[in-house]
């Protein structure tokens, strides 16, 4: 008898884990690294060190800037979201997001990559971090411009809190937190013999826990100690009785 029960309960849990969201760091069960994947998540989203990580959005196009004239606009390329590759440091709770956005000669780029940050209660929020990785080059017509936003709204960051390339420290929060990441390029190029240039490859967001980044349990974990106490108890209470 306590054998059935045991069974019963291991698969019970086992189902539960099954339906849960998969860990950030499984890339078997999202389906892949690529941006795309985590987008098909949904509202599902992703855990990291049980913080949930959903509703992944990503737009990227091309254009030409006030220069252009006619003919080849430059030799950027669209960035499609199944092209851009993510990296989890679970440790430090960092995301990176890494694609190869170029814009060149005449061309102008607009990118926007966001999702969403729920935690448990016992692991508020306390600070984000981003940095955005890039090179240019060039100094035709001034050389090029970019504008790099990272912003956080929602939970205590309230209006968007901006920390472009900056560690901001806010009230601990559960979320949910709204994490946006804008760029706007322009190779600013009158010429195809222009040199100017703009290269963007690493957009990482880490999202910072009030307790050490690690020490929190995965929701794997807390589903089986759960499973492993109430069955526990029920087999004290039969042997009671």
């Amino acid at each position: 008898m306590k054998k059935i029960l045991l069974t019963t309960v291991l698969l019970a849990s086992t189902a539960f884990i099954a339906s849960a969201a998969p860990l950030c760091t499984d890339t078997a069960s999202i389906g892949g690294n690529t941006l795309d994947k985590y987008v098909a998540l949904g509202a599902s989203g992703c855990y990291i060190n049980n913080v949930l990580f959903a509703n992944f959005s990503y737009s990227y196009s091309l254009g030409t800037d006030a220069f252009y004239v006619s003919g080849p606009i430059g030799t950027g390329t669209v960035q499609a979201a199944s092209v851009v590759t993510v990296t989890i440091d679970a440790l430090n709770e960092l995301l990176r997001f890494n694609g190869n956005w170029v814009v060149n000669h005449y061309q102008t780029a607009s990118l926007s990559l966001s999702y969403t940050v729920l935690a448990p209660s016992l692991n508020p929020a306390n600070k984000v971090q981003s940095v955005f990785t890039a090179t240019q080059g060039g100094t035709q017509n001034g050389g090029p411009t970019n504008t790099t936003s990272a912003t956080c709204t929602g939970g205590t960051c309230g209006s968007p809190t901006n920390f472009t390339n900056t560690s901001v420290t806010i009230a601990p929060t559960t979320g949910p937190l709204t994490i946006l990441n804008s760029v706007l390029m322009d190779a600013r190029g009158s010429t195809l013999t222009s040199t100017n240039n703009y290269h963007l490859s690493i957009i990482g967001n880490q999202y910072a826990q009030t307790a050490p980044p690690g020490q929190a349990p995965e929701p794997s974990t807390w589903v089986l100690a759960a499973a492993g106490l109430g069955l526990a108890g029920f087999l004290k209470r039969r042997r009671a009785a």
